[in-house]
């Protein structure tokens, strides 16, 4: 491990923090609350709120079981600290994603020098997938961060002695806790099986050195601390809810989930390569030469592996799993990120890095190339293929602010890839990888700023002004009724007023649905 100046640290770290708060929190509140996830975990958290209950969630009065409270409660304490808003809900989600940038950051750092952890940092934090989960509440900010801190913690704990030999294996016991509280299961299954995956590859025939390594993890005082993380709201939970908590949270939305009874969500199990080598662009494409290089360096295995596992366990569960969504694959972003940190940092230092690098970027700008030329002329495209389809195909459907900052953001990454190769070609690695980095920081601005806001407001905006609307003929009318569906559309709660949610006020909309005798009613189907 390299030994940097402070003050390189510190510029590392401020680059770091400029990179976060304009691809996490820069017009975070710009676009209204997404459907169907973040609707319905946006309402939980309100009314978690408005009704004072924290251990019940609920949606409309109904128990809403379907993920663990954590979320939920930051979004309430962030709704109380800065009123009710967009960009106040979806805060910790900003913050959570933030906070696993720096980890990778100082994990990368620690396994492979200060230029690995900043790069580390960068690519996490320009990942399209990571950005996603940063910028809507959702459960995964939250459990990949948990997720990625216990992973750091086990390393850390692995290789501690003295006064570290005790705080490490809390923290790691700390976070997986807190990471139950944020999603369940995955929390503790993938950290334990990383740690317990490596150490006995690591130390196969030395079982007294794989035993010992394994017990400074100080699992007996460290489930215990566990347990008195997670345990209080489970045990509080089923005792307000019964069997309906029972039933709903253990066995639907985990046993019935991870076997494929969520029939909305079934996939292939190759689902997950396409959606890795898309939603962690443009890096993925450095991946291939990455574990080339792994696999002819054995000398260098020990980290490599224990970041190999952390992703590759995490791929191999959610591939093998029955039901699939995109964003279960995130927490192997964090080490893949380190992974390729590390790569990357290795090859700004050897006389053939440059050449090794720009083939990859060539890739990149070639894909880059393809997709600009395919948006630019998608009109004639879509003509062209309504002539062999026999029905009118169009770009109608797309709002053209969209259509426009996607041709920008394209351009952007052609402009810069572009420019990285011919860096890379003539030898300036780190030229090189600043300009697709800078590129990648502008795709991602003109996601937030220009994107974003245009599907809003083609997509969303309509309903959810509607529903602003709609509360304010609650006070001039006396009663309205509002159907909205299918599909689901959770989000127009958000834009309704605070008294239509707390139990014996003006309208309650749980009551409404079965009285019919309420200042407003909502239905979505």
């Amino acid at each position: 491990m390299n030994v940097a100046p402070v003050s390189l640290r510190i510029r590392h770290t401020g680059l770091l923090f400029a990179v976060c708060l304009a691809a996490f929190f820069w017009k975070l509140g710009a676009p209204g609350i997404f459907d169907l996830d973040e609707g319905l975990y946006v309402a939980a958290a309100r009314e978690m709120l408005l009704r004072g209950d924290f251990v019940t969630p609920t949606v409309r009065g109904e128990p809403f079981f379907e993920k663990p409270p954590l979320a939920y409660w930051c979004s309430a304490a962030s709704m109380a600290l800065f009123g009710r808003s967009e960009w106040a809900a979806r805060l910790p989600a900003a913050f959570a994603a933030s906070l696993l940038v720096w980890i990778a950051a100082v994990f990368g750092r620690r396994l492979y020098g200060d230029r690995a952890g900043l790069f580390a940092g960068l690519i996490l934090a320009l990942t399209p997938l990571e950005l996603g989960a940063a910028r809507m509440l959702t459960t995964d900010a939250l459990l990949c961060l948990s997720i990625g801190l216990s992973h750091y913690a086990a390393w850390r704990a692995m290789e501690a002695t003295g006064r570290g030999a005790l705080g490490w294996p809390m923290l790691f016991w700390v976070s997986i806790g807190a990471g139950l509280l944020a999603k369940g299961l995955p929390a503790l299954v993938f950290p334990i099986m990383t740690t317990c995956t490596y150490v006995l590859w690591t130390y196969w025939g030395r079982w007294h050195e794989a035993l010992r390594r394994l017990l400074r993890l100080r699992p007996a005082l460290g489930i215990l601390l566990c347990l008195g993380v997670a345990a209080p709201w489970h045990y509080l939970a089923y005792k307000a809810n019964g069997e309906a908590f029972w039933a709903e949270y253990v066995v639907r939305q985990h046993l019935q989930r991870f076997r494929g009874g969520d029939t909305s969500h079934l996939a292939p199990f190759w689902f997950y390569v396409p959606v890795f080598l898309l939603g962690f662009f443009p890096w993925s494409v450095f991946l291939p030469g990455a574990l080339r290089r792994h696999a002819t360096r054995k000398s260098e295995g020990a980290p490599h592996r224990f970041l190999l596992l952390w992703a590759g366990i995490v791929f191999t569960a959610f591939s093998a799993s029955g039901s699939k969504l995109v964003s279960y694959i995130l927490p192997m972003m964090a080490p893949t990120a380190i992974f390729l940190g590390g790569w990357l940092a290795q090859r700004e230092t050897e006389e053939t890095g440059g050449r090794s690098l720009a083939r990859p970027l060539l890739v990149v700008f070639a894909s880059a190339l393809v997709l600009s030329l395919f948006l630019l002329f998608l009109p004639q495209i879509l003509e062209a293929a309504s002539a062999r389809a026999g029905r009118r195909l169009d770009a109608e459907t797309i709002p053209d602010g969209a259509l426009s900052a996607g041709r920008w953001m394209l351009a952007c990454l052609c402009a810069g890839s572009a420019g990285a190769v011919w860096m890379a070609w003539n030898g300036r690695r780190s030229a090189s990888v600043g300009i697709l980095v800078a590129a990648m920081t502008a795709f991602t601005l003109l996601a937030a700023v220009r994107l974003a806001p245009a599907l809003d407001a083609a997509y969303m905006r309509p309903l959810h002004d509607l529903a602003r609307e709609a509360g304010r003929e609650v006070a001039r009318q006396g009663r309205i009724l509002i159907n909205v569906g299918p599909p689901r559309r959770p989000s127009v709660l958000f834009y309704l007023p605070d008294r239509l949610f707390v139990p014996g006020g003006q309208g309650d909309l749980a009551e409404s649905a079965d009285e019919e005798a309420a200042n407003a009613f909502l239905h979505a189907n």
